[in-house]
């Protein structure tokens, strides 16, 4: 991270260890490149968080939401 503003990786990297408490291993980061693919953030993984539009902080919002791999998410 550079000036506090996270990419999307690192803020789905902070997300999983915060909802499973995991470090970042080989497994997570294998699932992390995952959830960007199915949102389609994957042309945005080294973007800034900040720089991102309207529509992309939602896909965010829904790939933080996946990351911990819940049950049923809302």
């Amino acid at each position: 991270m550079t000036f506090g503003i996270p990419t999307v990786v690192d803020a789905l990297a902070n997300g999983a260890i915060q909802a499973v408490g995991i470090a970042a291993t080989c497994a997570s980061a294998g699932i992390i490149v995952g959830v960007i693919t199915l949102t389609g953030l994957a042309e945005k993984a080294d973007a800034r968080v900040g720089t991102l539009s309207g529509g992309q902080k939602r896909r965010l919002d829904l790939a933080l939401g996946i990351v911990g791999g819940p049950e049923l998410l809302f």
